[in-house]
């Protein structure tokens, strides 16, 4: 019988997004109904859906290759916090895998999110996406150092943990 992950989803508890994901599992089928549910339904089942996802992805992470590029297409319009939160992360796994059209746009999102008021967390994960797009394109460093430092002048971030290394990668690159 196939599951209603509609109903699974009736709360934002690590449980119930830990027994949606188990439910998943590596079924394409699944992965795709609830995929369907973090990009198009509404608050909050696709900010739990969305959570879902990502615990699909770091278990599974080639169910979500063929999603990547409609993904970054749809990047720009989803509304809540948490499936900007989850698809940036998700994305950043896949960098090389998006296509340049697409790569464009998420460029342009994530460094108007970087300067807008997103929630830190939205921000953060953008920053880890910017970051992997350095890697194909350099010429980003600067632009993407101007965005940490901002964040770091408004007391969103604290130069610490990953920030603190992305930051110390992209100078030292600069400089060698």
């Amino acid at each position: 019988m196939k599951p209603d992950f509609k109903k699974i989803l009736f709360d934002s508890s690590k449980l119930t997004i830990d027994i949606a994901a188990e439910t998943v599992g590596n079924n394409p089928e699944y992965f795709k109904e609830v995929l369907n549910f973090a990009s198009a339904e509404k608050s909050p089942l696709n900010m739990r859906a969305s959570r879902v996802i990502v615990s699909v992805c770091e278990k599974y992470p080639g169910l979500f290759l063929p999603y990547v590029n409609i993904t970054a297409e749809k990047f720009r319009k989803f509304k809540t916090d948490g499936q900007k939160r989850a698809f940036a992360y998700i994305l950043s796994k896949y960098a090389e895998n998006i296509e340049e059209n697409n790569r464009a746009g998420l460029i342009d999102v994530c460094f108007d999110y970087m300067f807008s008021n997103e929630k830190v967390a939205v921000k953060y994960n953008c920053l880890i996406l910017l970051f992997e797009f350095t890697k194909i394109y350099p010429e980003l460093k600067n632009e993407l150092l101007a965005a940490i430092d901002f964040n770091l002048t408004e007391g969103i971030f604290k130069l610490s943990g990953m920030i603190k290394r992305i930051y110390g990668a992209l100078n030292e690159n600069l400089t060698s």
